[in-house]
């Protein structure tokens, strides 16, 4: 029998989500976690929250771009 989950979510709570991005890049991330002794996942985590905490300072929507094509 399974244990029963508390109701509510933790913070400390992991789910999976799914990225494509280009192999160089998981390259780079690997490399990088290996030489800093965390987890790629952490590495990347660490990453997107500095990029909302950016994008939410900047008042600007996170995914929108201020550059012109």
């Amino acid at each position: 029998m399974k244990a029963k989950r508390p109701a509510g979510k933790t913070p400390t709570a992991k789910r999976q989500f799914l990225v494509h991005i280009e192999a160089d890049l998981i390259r780079r991330i690997k490399i990088l976690a290996l030489d800093r002794n965390v987890t790629a996942s952490s590495l990347v985590q660490e990453a997107l929250l500095g990029y909302l905490a950016t994008a939410a300072g900047s008042g600007q929507a996170p995914g929108k771009s201020t550059e012109t094509p």
